[in-house]
């Protein structure tokens, strides 16, 4: 299962939403509310290096997008967005 920046294999809920927190604070670049795909590539080939050493599965733009669509599709992936839709597929 992906998810859009999950940082650490093995998780609790609760360690999974501080992490993607964490993650849309230090990728947020526009100081804008949310992430813009631009943003998360950035962000990807900035800890490249970091997360490969953590085999930490990167977002794709399928991930993204999913996301995106949870909310109001205009592009910018805000944090309930991303919250929607990671509960929606963890639901059996």
């Amino acid at each position: 299962m992906n998810k859009l920046f999950l940082f650490f294999t093995a998780m609790t809920w609760e360690q999974e939403v501080q992490a993607e927190q964490m993650a849309f604070s230090i990728c947020d670049s526009d100081r804008m509310i949310g992430l813009t795909w631009k943003e998360v590539e950035s962000c990807i080939e900035r800890y490249a290096d970091v997360l490969e050493s953590q085999n930490v599965e990167v977002p794709t733009y399928e991930n993204f997008h999913a996301a995106d669509l949870q909310g109001n599709d205009d592009g910018t992936l805000t944090m309930d967005e991303w919250l929607a839709w990671a509960e929606a597929i963890q639901q059996p």
